[in-house]
């Protein structure tokens, strides 16, 4: 019954749900319609404010935090070690059922980390699991693989990179969200995403959702959607070096070398053992994390997994 009620579900929105670019023009449409009906303010004053510094501009710190937050999570998700990792997870399943609740689970714990780790690796291996479904004979409910590699949005703010938690845990993050007068102080994140609240809240998600996944798998085959319904193309490998110009002897040499990585990462490596270890004078800046630092823990990895400046920059 419940794997009826998800192919419901899946039609409606097919038919109804316009592209996420679409949604965000049309919030913004309300709010304008919102702000100009239950406030004094005139529409030529409210496009002001919008298109002004205390408007949509006002976001570009967040913004950029955040776009960093996927581009530091994809590169680690595909470097090479990762990528093995997923591509022995995706040989794992033997039906649809575990298939899908196979991919919910990876990507669920990976968003706990960081969400864009999590969305990416989560797309990542469920391509790979239909592939091997595929290649195997066994029925796979592809649809249902697709969204289960997103379903790391249900608990990525329970984790560590939850925007709200990791913005009022300095004052830096307080004074760009209210201005110069912050009606809280500081939280750090032993009250936020440390508590046991949210640790039981998020850990039962991570167990739930499988679940429900598990339970929304069609059991008749004929409603099954294999991958070659929609014409899903392969992975594509990162450009061979091979079909690259060749670049002078000496920007090759520091490109290819891992000794420029490994200075950074030796700087940054630094950085982390005095940021996460306790000190006597300092606790461990697990308490403290903001969306900076998760940046530079997630640069640090994917350095570390990819080798060289070359292949990151390519991941990137």
């Amino acid at each position: 019954m419940i794997g009826r009620l998800g192919l419901r579900i899946s039609a409606v929105f097919r038919a109804t749900a316009p592209d996420p670019f679409v949604l965000a023009v049309l919030l913004t449409l309300l709010t304008f319609a919102l702000a100009f009906t239950l406030t004094d303010s005139t529409p030529a004053s409210l496009v002001d404010h919008w298109g002004g510094p205390s408007g949509v501009w006002s976001l570009l710190a967040f913004g950029m935090q955040m776009c960093l937050i996927l581009v530091t999570g994809h590169a680690l998700a595909s470097s090479p070690p990762v990528s093995a990792v997923l591509n022995r997870l995706a040989s794992l399943p033997r039906t649809g059922a575990q298939a899908a609740a196979l991919v919910a689970f990876v990507a669920c714990t990976l968003s706990v980390c960081n969400w864009g780790l999590g969305l990416i690796a989560g797309g990542l291996l469920a391509k790979r699991v239909g592939e091997a479904m595929e290649r195997r004979g066994r029925p796979a409910h592809y649809p249902l693989l697709a969204a289960a590699g997103y379903l790391g949005f249900i608990v990525w703010h329970g984790g560590f990179s939850g925007s709200a938690p990791l913005k009022v845990t300095t004052p830096r993050g307080l004074t760009e969200i209210f201005g110069e007068t912050p009606p809280i102080a500081t939280i750090d994140l032993s009250q936020t995403l440390l508590s046991p609240l949210n640790l039981v809240v998020t850990g039962g998600l991570i167990v739930l959702v499988p679940l429900l996944v598990m339970a929304l798998s069609p059991r008749d085959e004929r409603d099954m959607q294999s991958m070659a319904t929609f014409n899903v193309s392969p992975d594509e490998p990162p450009p061979d070096s091979t079909d690259e110009e060749p670049s002078p002897f000496l920007p090759r040499l520091l490109e290819d070398t891992p000794l420029v990585t490994l200075a950074l990462v030796g700087l940054i490596g630094w950085w982390a053992w005095r940021f996460y270890m306790p000190r006597t004078d300092h606790e461990s800046g697990i308490f403290s994390l903001n969306p900076d630092t998760v940046n530079l823990t997630m640069l640090l990895l994917g350095l570390v997994c990819h080798g060289t400046p070359r292949r990151y920059v390519r991941a990137v």
